[in-house]
């Protein structure tokens, strides 16, 4: 998935590719695909994970306190970038 983002971009991953990317952080050593479609399947979308509340993260199997610190510096990120008024080109 790095050589697709390096590639192509990181708009040609899909939902479940950019979830399993951001678990990695949490998961450096493990598989993210198994963890990534629990929370797929249990949530329907990349935003509803992200979103969801800390309880119903702790609910879905193998989902542990690092994975879901990820999952919500992710969320707040991404609300940042949505809130900024400041339009930066990209390189």
């Amino acid at each position: 998935m790095r050589n697709k983002v390096l590639g192509k971009s990181a708009e040609s991953l899909t939902e479940l590719e950019l979830l399993e990317m951001l678990l990695y952080q949490s998961i450096p050593r493990g598989d993210t695909n198994p963890i990534a479609k629990r929370l797929m399947h249990r949530f329907r979308k990349l935003a509803s994970v992200l979103r969801a509340p800390v309880e119903k993260l702790q609910e879905v199997e193998q989902v542990g306190p690092a994975t879901i610190v990820a999952i919500k510096v992710t969320e707040e990120a991404a609300l940042h970038l949505s809130h900024s008024r400041k339009k930066t080109s990209r390189c």
